[in-house]
């Protein structure tokens, strides 16, 4: 099971719990830091930075959300299997390997995909399998 942020009351009421006070804290001194950067130059649109940091956070959340579900990734405090229904992909320092059963140099390679033709990585140059293994 997940960490919770919140510490939730049978009422409905809910608390910031110290983990979520410490990781709020932690994401107003990055984001001070980094506004302190961004305006090294100069000063810049507040507005415009609220809006760019807004949806670079919702990006980051929610690819990892996604990357989360799609790999089967068991989350924090959490036991599971890894794979499951998706087929066979090893972990590595970049994120997931698909294993290509139809790859010409053997067994252990992983998918390869096009960058250039195929930047979203949905079909494998051997297997034709996307990477997110829909």
């Amino acid at each position: 099971m997940a960490i919770s942020l919140y510490d939730r009351c049978v009422d409905g009421d809910s608390t910031l719990s110290s983990d979520g006070a410490f990781i709020r804290r932690s994401a107003v001194l990055a984001i001070r830091c980094f506004l302190a950067e961004a305006e090294a130059d100069g000063p810049v649109d507040l507005r415009d930075l609220s809006i760019v940091i807004k949806d670079s956070v919702d990006d980051v959340i929610l690819n990892e959300i996604i990357r989360r579900r799609l790999s089967a990734k068991p989350l924090r405090g959490e036991r599971g299997t890894q794979g499951g229904d998706l087929g066979s992909f090893d972990r590595v320092a970049d994120g997931i390997k698909w294993n290509c059963e139809l790859s010409p140099q053997g067994n252990n390679t992983h998918c390869v995909y096009n960058d250039e033709k195929d930047p979203m990585h949905d079909e494998c140059v051997y297997c034709g399998q996307p990477q997110e293994r829909k």
